[in-house]
């Protein structure tokens, strides 16, 4: 397919803005959530790491999650004192944490995850199955193929795939402003 011209550019542009839509409607619902149960997204992804590797160390988090060690650490920190993580220091290594998840924080993950999975049905609540295997695949798709016209390999949706993508957009804009 070549370049669009005329009409068939409005439609592409009306898609990424309804893109954009769902996006920013998306992190509304997550604000809610967190003033609802009091975790933002960082800890919530925290929380559910830890919960499925309990007892692992703070350095696994950061590195399976794409996130800073220093952003682990603060929220950690802030996780611990309000006590829905424990962080135990590893025997073989004094200055490794290994972090365990609280039952208070079991309660509060749930709630938040409640809240997302509410929002999530409700704005696919009149698709059928066929249909959200149809959007999936159309959107996996132009993914695909966005990535292969910035000459990239493919990649999925892992929190490590996404923030590296972050990465290349904050280094690109520190570029673009030099």
């Amino acid at each position: 397919m070549g370049i669009l011209s005329g009409e068939d550019v409005a439609a592409p542009r009306k898609m990424f803005g309804q893109f954009a839509k769902i996006v920013l409607l998306r992190r509304i619902s997550i604000r809610k959530a967190e003033q609802h149960n009091g975790l933002n997204l960082t800890q919530v992804q925290l929380l559910e790491y830890i919960r499925r590797h309990s007892g692992c160390p703070q350095r696994e988090v950061a590195k399976a999650l794409g996130i800073s060690p220093p952003a682990v650490a603060m929220a950690v920190k802030s996780l611990k004192q309000t006590e829905y993580l424990t962080a135990a220091v590893c025997p073989e290594n004094q200055r490794c944490k290994q972090l365990s998840i609280t039952s208070k924080g079991e309660e509060a993950l749930l709630t938040g995850c409640r809240a997302m999975e509410a929002f999530d049905a409700a704005a696919f609540a009149d698709f059928s199955p066929e249909e959200m295997r149809l959007l999936e695949g159309m959107t996996t798709r132009i993914c695909m193929n966005m990535e292969r016209a910035l000459g990239r390999e493919p990649t999925g949706i892992e929190p490590q795939d996404l923030q590296t993508l972050v990465q290349e957009v904050a280094a690109a804009q520190t570029h673009h402003h030099t």
